[in-house]
């Protein structure tokens, strides 16, 4: 679809995550995008999970460490 990749974020702690998203936001930074991969996932350092190896306990780790966790398809 138009070179759109499709990923499904799961996380926890919904509320620092909001927090920690608005204070992004309104810095108005124009690497937004950056910021949140940096920030939020930890530049994919385990946050990002490929769905063929998923591992219960692994993600369940992860998603109490992290804001917020990708399991990409």
């Amino acid at each position: 679809m138009d070179g759109i990749s499709l990923h499904s974020v799961i996380g926890r702690r919904i509320f620092e995550t909001w927090h920690i998203t608005r204070h992004l936001l309104e810095s108005r930074d124009p690497n937004i995008h950056d910021l949140i991969w940096e920030v939020i996932l930890n530049r994919g350092e385990g946050t990002v999970f490929d769905f063929e190896d998923y591992d219960a306990a692994a993600f369940q780790e992860a998603i109490s460490s992290h804001p917020k966790v990708i399991l990409r398809y």
